[in-house]
């Protein structure tokens, strides 16, 4: 298991709440360094879940096979955009700048 996959069972393992159907539950990841915004995501759709997330340090590597030689804002921009694509978002926004520079929002609500 990954430290997401645990975590998110301690957290399951701990939940008082004894509702054991959490179809409906949303899996959040703000500023998922490297692989781990596509870890979320791929658990989350494993689990049937709604995710969000804020991504952060994107490795080109794991979003495309092409050579990027443009700016790092361009850059982050076409990363999210493979994202959104490849895990079919349906929603991407964006929260302002003196947040956070790396403030694009990506978001799917269905079952992946």
């Amino acid at each position: 298991l990954t430290v997401l996959e645990k975590n998110v069972l301690h957290a399951q393992n701990n939940n008082n709440s004894g509702i054991k159907d959490n179809s409906g539950s949303l899996l959040l990841c703000v500023h998922g360094c490297k692989s781990l915004t596509h870890e979320s995501i791929e658990l989350a759709c494993s689990n049937n879940w709604s995710w969000l997330s804020l991504p952060c340090c994107l490795q080109a590597e794991h979003h495309l096979d092409a050579s990027m030689k443009v700016k790092d804002d361009t850059r982050f921009g076409i990363l999210c955009g493979a994202i959104a694509a490849k895990y079919k978002a349906d929603s991407i926004t964006e929260i302002d700048s003196r947040i956070t520079g790396r403030g694009i929002v990506l978001s799917f609500s269905g079952k992946c």
